[in-house]
């Protein structure tokens, strides 16, 4: 930068010496580092292919038709001059060199493409004069929201409805940012903090990536993974930290597969299918034994098992449990409404056709849906 003439190049922007702008090198310059909301300027935009680099980072905050300044021979006196060209034309501009400068005027539209965007428009929320419902929020009545916003998240995946999934995402985003807004103001952290605290466990965590260390299987990275956050574990003062590791909230289906996949990591599984498939015919056994003896507490325990199981033959066949489970209950509904469908249009009531005509439907349903 110390070679930009920075009075020549503001007088010959008309700007107010940096007041309401980002200054920063074109080399290595990321759309992360912009805010649409100030005006932003670009120094040493030397080759097609940094103007090319540069234009794609931009694209994400301002329209392609957005307007640009371009200073040829910036702060160099007697050589400078200026050209108006829109985004999409700036990669293919010519003459490019070590003082050529590029200057985009404020979008504010495009702040709503930004963290920053977000940010402000909770703090105005939460501020004086926001919204009655979002100041009085906490994190304890936010709880049932993140946990609906993120099934909601699910269901759009499920669907493979990309529009939806993108709303969702925004969705459950608005949650972090409405969590790490009320920390912010208890004094206990921000959202800087967390976004820092995960781009430093993300590189401490891949050391074959961000380090010198050599791991070429999904395998051994996942290896290595449990070991680093064991090592995390002693080092913020938990002794001897056990090998499964789980939130207690989490659904009992995924918390079935995540500590049997723990334990199969150190060795602890069945050395072939086999061996999963005669547990579960172990398990229904005991069950069928519980249920002719009509002990409720041991019935309660062998479905447990049984249960426990199933999920470890979906681990081995490589079968996610819960969207297994979910598909199987969708799947029901919807050949239940085909029943409820057609007792409607015979003018029946559901209840009343008997067991024999549902199965005569449900049948039917199978086949359909």
């Amino acid at each position: 930068m110390d070679k930009f003439n920075f009075d020549s190049l503001f007088a010959t922007l008309q700007l107010s010496h940096g007041k309401g702008l980002i200054i920063a090198e074109a080399q290595g310059f990321e759309a992360a580092g912009a805010d649409p909301g100030l005006g932003l300027l670009l120094l040493g935009v030397s080759n097609r292919e940094l103007a090319a680099s540069v234009s794609s980072a931009l694209k994400g905050l301002y329209p392609e038709t957005h307007p640009l300044t371009v200073v040829w021979r910036a702060g160099l006196p007697g050589e400078q001059r200026t050209e108006t060209v829109t985004l999409a034309e700036l990669e293919g501009l010519p003459g490019l060199d070590d003082y050529t400068c590029i200057y985009l005027k404020p979008n504010p539209e495009g702040r709503q493409r930004t963290i920053a965007g977000l940010t402000a428009i909770m703090a105005r929320l939460r501020g004086q004069g926001g919204c009655p419902w979002d100041r009085e929020q906490t994190h304890q009545s936010l709880r049932r929201y993140l946990v609906e916003e993120t099934y909601e998240v699910l269901e759009a995946i499920d669907a493979a409805d990309m529009n939806k999934l993108c709303e969702e995402l925004g969705d459950l985003l608005l949650q972090v940012v409405f969590h790490a807004h009320i920390a912010s103001e208890e004094g206990h952290f921000s959202l800087a903090d967390c976004i820092e605290a995960i781009c430093i466990k993300m590189i401490r965590r891949h050391p074959h990536v961000f380090g010198t260390a050599t791991l070429d299987t999904a395998g051994e990275v996942l290896q290595r993974w449990e070991q680093i956050k064991a090592a995390e574990k002693r080092a913020s003062g938990i002794k001897n930290p056990s090998i499964l590791s789980v939130p207690p909230d989490l659904p009992a289906l995924l918390k079935a597969l995540k500590v049997q996949e723990q334990a199969a990591r150190v060795g602890f599984d069945w050395p072939e299918l086999s061996g999963v498939q005669a547990k579960i015919g172990e398990e229904l056994e005991e069950l069928e034994k519980a249920i002719l003896n009509g002990q409720r507490q041991q019935q309660i325990e062998e479905i447990g098992d049984l249960l426990f199981s199933l999920v470890n033959l979906a681990r081995w066949l490589e079968i996610e449990p819960e969207a297994a489970l979910q598909g199987a209950v969708n799947k029901f509904c919807r050949r239940f409404n085909y029943l409820e469908e057609q007792a409607r249009q015979k003018g029946e009531e559901l209840e009343r056709l008997g067991l024999k005509k549902l199965d005569k439907l449900w049948e039917k349903a199978k086949k359909i849906q």
